[in-house]
């Protein structure tokens, strides 16, 4: 207690005998390119004055001369400068923050891209002012993948493998789902600068264990409880799942909370009952469209279904209504529809209605085109290929109804039999 009473003095005496505060410095004017600062009471005559990175860091390295030629302790010395990074770089942070969900139960919208990727920057740019100021520190926690590494490469790995990993992760993030070519091409050449700039200092097969070790320090297992018991990630609260895959259904506090109480009831079934699924479906279903009514059911449903959402991920990221989405879904009941149709014309033999199956896939993926543009009908075909790809070879869907299953039978021949489970 006596040691920090004194560094507390120390650190005291050095402010007033005149080391300059980044953080007392003010903001620069509208336009330039700066690292944030906030004006406080005690800024006084520096006030008119600007600051931009490169100048922050100066001064950053001035104080920190000063604070270590005083006799500070290194680890009091390293707090005290990044607290004035963190400080400098507060506004910009701040500018970048996600809205605000008022809706509890409503997931926080999901951020742009852009908006991932500006911060990822910003962040890479506050970590090297600090590595310029403090050194490579090997013993701090987020350092710890690269401690298998000789420590003479280690500093240098982690600039370059930090500029790719993060963006790396947004990328996959972000497209996750339905990605378009541009977006696919994007992640290989962001992997393809990756491996080349780390080429001078890893081999392919070390560069393949740091993803490993990153991967598993960005998704650590959770936290024991106080008598050093781990929690199953399968057991996650049912109301947490339903917040990100309802994502798309805008549901008062009331529905949610009945969805919840629904789904947390018949989960257990589905893992231990003798019940088959199609039942169990019908059961659960019957309890949400009595809690919803029927159009707000016909609402969850589409809304839960992970081709839907994933649509609707993809018409968002292309700056389009989210209705879209919904228009392109609709191309799963047509298929249904119109193969049925054609299978049964009994004007038509096999290789007319398979012309027939052909010019209507055509006809589907020009109508996709139109409402969501090229690429995004090119990545939405692509990986809704399971109801256009059967027609294109002369075959058609043929639901089960309560199993969530489609059979494909050749277009003019025999339904397919099912045999009982």
């Amino acid at each position: 207690m006596k040691s920090i009473l004194i560094i507390g003095l120390l650190a005291l005496s050095l402010v007033a005998n005149g080391i300059l505060l980044v953080r007392r410095l003010s903001p620069p004017s509208p336009g330039a390119r700066t690292g944030g600062g906030r004006t406080t009471a005690s800024t006084g005559a520096a006030s008119a004055g600007t600051i931009t990175v490169v100048d922050a860091k100066q001064l950053l390295s001035e104080q920190l001369t000063k604070l270590r030629a005083s006799g500070m302790e290194s680890a009091l010395v390293r707090t005290w400068i990044t607290a004035e990074v963190d400080e400098l770089f507060h506004d910009r942070e701040m500018a970048l923050r996600s809205p605000r969900q008022e809706k509890y139960w409503q997931p926080t919208p999901e951020v742009p891209l852009a908006t991932k990727l500006a911060r990822i920057d910003l962040q890479n740019e506050k970590s090297s002012l600090l590595d310029d100021l403090l050194g490579y520190d090997p013993t701090l926690p987020e350092n710890a993948i690269y401690d298998h590494l000789p420590p003479e490469k280690q500093a240098a790995v982690k600039r370059v493998f930090e500029e790719y990993a993060a963006k790396l992760v947004a990328y996959r993030e972000s497209t996750a789902g339905m990605a378009t070519t541009a977006e696919e091409g994007e992640i290989a050449r962001l992997e393809t600068a990756r491996r080349q700039a780390l080429a001078p200092w890893l081999t392919d097969a070390e560069q393949t264990q740091l993803l490993v070790r990153y991967d598993i320090a960005r998704w650590p297992p959770p936290p024991p409880d106080a008598f050093g018991a781990v929690a199953n990630p399968s057991t996650r609260p049912m109301a947490a799942k339903l917040q990100k895959s309802l994502r798309y259904f805008d549901s008062t506090a009331e529905e949610f909370t009945s969805i919840t109480q629904v789904q947390s009831e018949f989960q257990p079934l589905r893992q231990y009952s003798a019940l088959e699924t199609a039942v169990i479906n019908a059961q659960e279903g019957a309890r949400l469209r009595e809690a919803l009514g029927d159009e707000r059911y016909g609402l969850y449903l589409k809304s839960a279904n992970s081709d839907y959402a994933d649509l609707a991920d993809l018409v968002g990221r292309m700056g389009l209504p989210v209705s879209r989405a919904a228009d392109v879904m609709a191309l799963q009941e047509r298929v249904l529809a119109e193969s049925a149709r054609i299978d049964a014309a009994a004007s038509l033999d096999s290789t007319q209605k398979r012309a027939a199956l052909t010019d209507f896939t055509r006809t589907e993926r020009a109508r996709i085109e139109s409402l969501i543009g090229p690429a995004g009908a090119e990545a939405a075909t692509r990986y809704l290929a399971r109801w256009l790809q059967p027609l294109d070879e002369g075959k058609v869907l043929v639901p089960m109804p309560g199993k969530g299953l489609m059979l494909i039978k050749s277009v003019g021949g025999p339904s397919p039999v099912v045999r009982p489970q």
